[in-house]
């Protein structure tokens, strides 16, 4: 069920995995494999849509990339990115609402981890950013009280995401060996 940003306010409020530096948060292997495609590609300017509290963009940070933007609706998200990261740019913004594109002014990468299963508008939102742009994205395989949608087969990322972009691909990772869960890296050219 979509739920408000005050939601999620206190979520990050709330010490746990969120709290910690990003070598504890279990997301690490994910993040770890979008930086290595990343610097693959030698991606140097990124936007972050729903970055949260900033474990992500400090690991961006730590390993070169410096030209970084997250964008995240929850404020206590962006007050914890700030201390973690506060060499790095974060701004509070609707993702859901038109207007916030124009945060994304020249650069050449966006990321969207662990967010368009929060929301209804994913296709609007990804719709909204520029040809030309280099997207990687985040999904799971399953249901939890804020997901509006999961992915239960690679199929159903491909379905849903790729006519929106060229030369797509989705890749099945998961956090743990042990986990159950499956994460799907989808990435684009939009």
């Amino acid at each position: 069920m979509k739920q408000p940003a005050e939601w999620y306010d206190a979520v990050y409020a709330t010490p746990g995995h969120y709290r910690q530096g990003y070598a504890a948060s279990p997301y690490l292997p994910i993040w770890r494999e979008i930086l290595r495609r990343m610097q693959a590609h030698q991606d140097a300017s990124v936007v972050d849509l729903g970055c949260g509290p900033g474990q992500f963009a400090r690991l961006l940070y730590d390993n070169g990339i410096k030209d970084y933007r997250g964008l995240d609706f929850s404020q206590e998200a962006i007050a914890v990115a700030r201390r973690v990261c506060p060499e790095l740019t974060f701004e509070v913004a609707d993702l859901t609402l038109p207007g916030w594109e124009d945060a994304l002014g020249p650069c050449t990468t966006v990321v969207a981890t662990e967010f368009l299963e929060h929301i209804d508008e994913d296709v609007e939102l990804l719709e909204r950013i520029p040809k030309g742009k280099r997207v990687y994205l985040t999904v799971p395989d399953f249901m939890c009280g804020s997901h509006v949608r999961c992915f239960p087969q690679p199929a159903d990322v491909t379905k849903r995401y790729s006519p929106l972009f060229t030369q797509s691909s989705v890749t099945a990772l998961k956090r743990t060996a042990q986990e159950p869960y499956v994460f799907y890296l989808f990435e684009g050219i939009r």
